[in-house]
């Protein structure tokens, strides 16, 4: 547990609690608790949006690139076929700032065993590149030396990023130099984000209390294995740095928080789910309802709006977009040829991405993936409030881990890891590149 930051409040994690998978389904790798909703009156859609097709198959027959950076002279080599590093973040893509670039990669070579992180039983070394922008000029480098192939770096939008390292998390910018912020004491099993980037949360696995033991009861085996898995979750204050709230869960999972609170949903007759929003502060509040054969999954695009990935039927899967005031704002169906759909947000809040794995035929759920079922990555981008889908970009090689694509903070360019290069795109020029025909 967490006990450096300063205030906290107890947060009710009742309805949180669905596993986190190595799944890029929302939640977001990563990922899964439910939460909130509001009662929502009927409201007739003003429009089924997303219907674009897929993913141009040559995007330079669209759109040149405004800067273009080779990665092998750093040393970055492709990785190997699905699905052997599946789930491993082998990559990291950052915009630091406007004008610096962080890209971090696995690099090869025997490494000598240490202790620095005694529950881990792998190592790993990750070469970490600041790029000057629009040069491409290296201006900082540095190895380090990592416990597990979980995600270790996120943008902060604010010229810094978290580095996850062990139960470490420092807070770096373009000198690479480690500013502590926190020092978890159990395993570190996930870590989010609000949509503004203002709350972070850190799901660490919880250390046995010392009330477990002695106590004169025998724990079943079924209660052994709850007390094995218990989560602790921090919820943390970035600007300052402060404890809002923690809570314990049973198992780690995907938690949606925005600025405001977390948001959950809970089932409710005729496969309905309330949406609420309960605040770190405040009396709950009622969001949406939401309708849904399962239970559908929660992420916030801001601290305004947020999408629910619905089963309006059995064969069918639909990313909705609601307000806080619960109207339906758009409909995005998921296409068969997506696999893996992960949420990527624009720091600005007008667009948001959606990054999925291109099949090259259908597949049956439970079917293994194999390197002759996908051709690429798709990156749709679509605007925020009106669900209408704005450009699109395909990407090799695939990664399911990890982050190989990254938006400005003022959400004016993309920058991506294709083939070898890392391409930065100005929005305005996909958007304006012909929309293809169907793969």
């Amino acid at each position: 547990m967490i006990s450096a930051l300063p205030s906290e409040t107890h947060a009710n994690a009742k309805s949180i609690g669905k596993p986190a998978a190595a799944d890029r389904s929302w939640p977001i790798r990563w990922r899964g608790v439910v939460l909130l909703l509001f009662a929502l009156l009927p409201v007739p859609l003003r429009a089924e949006k997303g219907h674009a097709s897929p993913a141009a198959a040559a995007n330079a027959d669209l759109v040149r690139p405004g800067v273009a950076i080779p990665v092998g002279p750093l040393g970055y080599l492709p990785p190997g076929e699905l699905p052997a590093f599946y789930y491993y973040a082998l990559v990291e893509l950052h915009f630091i700032d406007a004008s610096h670039l962080m890209f971090a990669f696995n690099v090869p070579g025997l490494l000598k065993r240490d202790n620095k992180c005694p529950d881990s039983d792998s190592q790993r070394m990750v070469r970490a590149v600041v790029l000057q922008l629009p040069s491409g000029h290296v201006l900082k480098q540095e190895d380090w030396e990592l416990y597990d192939f979980a995600d270790f770096l996120w943008g902060l939008d604010d010229g810094q990023l978290l580095l996850r390292r062990c139960t470490q998390l420092d807070v770096i910018g373009a000198d690479l130099q480690p500013r502590p912020l926190i020092d978890a004491s159990g395993e570190v099993q996930d870590v989010s984000f609000s949509p503004d980037r203002s709350i972070t949360v850190v799901q660490e696995k919880a250390k046995p209390g010392a009330n477990a033991q002695d106590s004169g009861n025998v724990p079943s085996i079924l209660e052994q294995g709850v007390m094995a898995q218990r989560t602790e979750v921090d919820f943390i204050g970035l600007h300052p740095p402060r404890m809002i709230a923690h809570a314990q869960i049973p198992f780690p999972g995907a938690i949606p928080v925005t600025a405001q609170g977390i948001l959950e949903s809970l089932t409710a007759p005729h496969d309905r789910w309330i949406v609420n929003l309960r605040p770190f502060q405040g009396p709950l509040r009622q969001i949406a309802t939401v309708h849904s054969l399962c239970q559908p999954e929660i992420r916030p695009i801001t601290n305004s709006l947020f999408m629910a990935t619905t089963c309006p039927n059995r064969t069918e899967t639909v990313f909705q977009g609601y307000d806080f005031h619960g109207s339906l704002l758009w409909q995005i169906p998921r296409r068969p040829d997506q696999y893996l759909p992960l949420l990527i947000l624009v720091p600005n809040g007008a667009h948001f991405a959606i990054e999925s794995l291109h099949l090259t035929h259908p597949r049956a759920a439970l079917d293994p993936l194999t390197k002759e079922d996908v051709d690429g990555e798709d990156i749709d981008i679509y605007d925020t409030l009106s669900g209408v889908r704005v450009a699109t970009f395909q990407t090799t090689p695939v990664y399911t881990g990890g982050h190989n694509v990254d938006f400005s903070p003022d959400g004016a360019r993309m920058a991506v890891l294709h083939g070898g290069t890392i391409e930065i795109y100005d929005l305005s020029d996909l958007m304006k590149a012909p929309q293809a025909a169907p793969r």
